[in-house]
């Protein structure tokens, strides 16, 4: 969008399609740049690790957990109306790893704490209350 309204105020001689070329150039750089982010965690069992990739592809950062620093695998679900939520974190001693979604997270969970031999713990809530109004 801002490509076109750069060409047509060049166009036209008027000074705005500097600043619309400007605005053009900094939304492509991000696009690019957005375009080859990642998130992966991979379970290594041969090398007893887990590894997290975050980045783009040419200049991610790498991270690597052994098995011993991991103390459970949390398997969260929320049952609102609509659908089902859920979110399967590994649990470490300083920090909590988001797995990516799935359109199995029990079997996914299960997986995790069995291939890296630590406890799954489920968490489960009947509900979500987000009525603003009833707190006083």
């Amino acid at each position: 969008m801002h490509a076109c309204i750069a060409a047509t105020a060049f166009w036209h001689g008027r000074w705005e399609g500097y600043m619309s070329a400007m605005f053009a150039t900094v939304f492509a750089g991000v696009v690019v740049m957005s375009y080859g982010w990642r998130f992966e965690v991979a379970v290594r069992p041969e090398r007893r690790t887990v590894l997290t990739r975050m980045g783009p592809r040419w200049l991610g950062l790498e991270q690597e957990i052994a098995f011993a620093r991991v103390r459970s695998v949390r398997l969260t679900i929320l049952s609102p109306p609509e659908r089902p939520l859920w979110r399967v974190e590994i649990i470490c001693d300083d920090q909590d790893i988001d797995c990516p979604a799935t359109s199995v997270p029990r079997e996914q969970a299960l997986l995790l704490a069995l291939t890296i031999g630590t406890p799954l713990v489920k968490v489960s809530g009947d509900r979500i209350v987000n009525d603003v109004s009833s707190r006083g």
